[in-house]
């Protein structure tokens, strides 16, 4: 752990054993002692305003994770490979048969309300990423979280910052944090609840995904009225932002074409 967060490491204050089971009591360096309030990013996020939650973030790409995207090295990755694993793919792929009579045999499905068809995601992700993991392309790997959602970020009353749980601390694609929590904004923040808002969601993805680099910050319509779904991407162009000033996704772009 210390490779990667260095003089962030937690501090063991006491520990205890009891049979079988250890424990420890343990406190994060520069916390103000056992009465300041430990909170997390996620609850900060659903609290409070945008205009409040944006500097926040500055505050956890430009500050906190600053040293970690330090040191990039351009390097050959199998980026197919990187980011092939997928939670409880099996679970998912049942109840997706079961409830939409999808196959991963299907190279496309129709979708509702008239929105065209897709790429069968089954069959992307037994097909199309095989096919393509041993394909590699020029990118950026750094140290990443590798699980940044906000409810690794620990906050205390003073909005200090602390990132916890480096089980899947890595090297790995520089961008990888910032895809991380760009998709648990889109889809764990705000219900779709209705097919208005299902609609409206998949017009705001495309716009986002139609971008060809990220120096093209996508830009969201003047139309949306729905403020948990306009927080959410509000939030999300700015993490395009950092990817933005930081990185560069063209060679990836590029090979990607050809």
């Amino acid at each position: 752990m210390k490779r990667y967060i260095q003089n962030n490491a937690t501090q063991i204050i006491q520990h205890c054993k009891l049979g079988d089971f250890c424990g420890i009591l343990y406190n994060f360096v520069g916390i103000k002692g056992t009465d300041s309030e430990i909170g997390c990013l996620e609850d900060y996020y659903f609290s409070h305003t945008v205009e409040e939650i944006l500097p926040l973030f500055d505050q956890l790409f430009r500050v906190a994770l600053r040293t970690w995207y330090g040191q990039p090295k351009l390097k050959e990755i199998r980026l197919y490979e990187e980011y092939s694993s997928f939670d409880r793919y099996d679970n998912i792929k049942e109840y997706v048969q079961s409830h939409f009579d999808v196959s991963a045999d299907e190279e496309t499905i129709e979708l509702p309300f008239g929105l065209g068809t897709s790429t069968n995601p089954l069959y992307f992700i037994e097909n199309i990423i095989q096919k393509r993991k041993s394909e590699t392309v020029s990118v950026y790997e750094a140290s990443v979280h590798g699980d940044l959602n906000m409810k690794n970020v620990l906050m205390d009353e003073d909005n200090n910052m602390w990132l916890i749980d480096f089980s899947e601390t890595c090297h790995s694609h520089i961008v990888r944090d910032i895809a991380k929590l760009e998709a648990v904004l889109k889809f764990e923040t705000f219900e779709i609840n209705s097919d208005g808002k299902l609609c409206k969601a998949i017009e705001l993805e495309k716009i986002f995904l139609a971008v060809n680099t990220l120096s093209e910050i996508p830009q969201i319509p003047s139309t949306l009225r729905d403020p948990k779904v306009l927080k959410a991407f509000l939030c999300v162009q700015k993490l395009r932002e950092y990817a933005n000033e930081n990185f560069d996704l063209l060679l990836f772009k590029e090979s990607h074409k050809k």
